[in-house]
């Protein structure tokens, strides 16, 4: 049970991270989604990347359970 919370918190505590830093550099290099279309809604640039922090946040443990000693 213990190994579960682990990799929650890591997980958690790595998309609370990472998900600003991909903002800002979507932003920097240009991947948003201008909204220039007239079926967009937002007004302001969108970053279109904030799955790649997601989906880093959650691998994350999962290659760290491999390496460590574990029952998962």
């Amino acid at each position: 049970m213990l190994t579960y919370l682990v990799a929650l918190l890591i997980s958690a505590a790595c998309s609370f991270v990472l998900t600003p830093i991909v903002r800002d550099v979507a932003i920097a290099r240009g991947a948003v989604d201008s909204g220039s279309e007239a079926r967009k809604v937002h007004e302001t640039p969108i970053p279109r990347v904030g799955g790649l922090a997601i989906a880093v946040a959650f691998f994350l443990p999962v290659l760290a359970l491999f390496f460590l000693d574990n029952l998962v």
